[in-house]
């Protein structure tokens, strides 16, 4: 019966995992503390169990149905999300992207193709506004709005799913599950 169960999970479902060193899982209502990933907030994940584990000595697993609404990121389409992204970011800081492309030389192609990981190129990018308009703007304040933009994006999906093509031949990859998109259900205790 165990058998099929797992033929059947594997089947229809995405197997991932998270890791942590803390005794339990923190489900969503249960977080109070905070974080900041310029990829978003929500519950991170990965389809490869030996990279979760590097966060961490127990692991969980969450079964991510194959027909849910999930955003692909890979080398072909990152350097648009990242684009749109940071779009969203100047709008919101109401800075004109002409202005801030002229000094920062931003090729998005170049930097996915480099192997730049989303996280590190979004990380430089919070800085680069940081120190460009030093003064006008807090860190915490470029933090917060990257933070509030991105997770706009990733809210429209039940998970969002940073390929292993991104990250230069390192194995790896990171699936974030929105809060308000975890399900309860899809969730195993160790």
């Amino acid at each position: 019966m165990i058998k099929i169960f797992e033929e059947f999970q594997n089947k229809n479902s995405y197997t991932l995992y998270h890791s942590t060193n803390s005794d339990f899982f923190k489900k969503p209502e249960d977080r109070h503390d905070r974080y900041y990933n310029p990829l978003g907030t929500g519950i991170y994940f990965s389809s490869i169990k030996s990279y979760s584990k590097k966060f961490g000595k127990n692991t969980y697993v969450y079964l991510l149905p194959k027909n849910s609404d999930i955003l692909f990121i890979n080398k072909s389409n990152c350097g648009e999300h990242i684009q749109d992204i940071i779009h969203e970011l100047l709008r919101g800081l109401e800075l004109d992207w002409d202005e801030v492309v002229d000094v920062w030389n931003f090729d998005r192609d170049e930097y996915i193709n480099r192997g730049d990981p989303p996280i590190g190129i979004l990380n430089g990018f919070t800085r680069f506004i940081y120190m460009k308009f030093n003064g006008g703007y807090k860190e915490i304040e470029i933090q917060d709005l990257m933070e509030m933009v991105v997770n706009g994006f990733n809210d429209r999906y039940d998970a969002v799913w940073y390929q292993k093509d991104l990250y230069n031949g390192y194995k790896q990859d990171e699936i974030i599950i929105p809060f308000k998109k975890f399900k309860s259900e899809y969730f195993q205790e160790k």
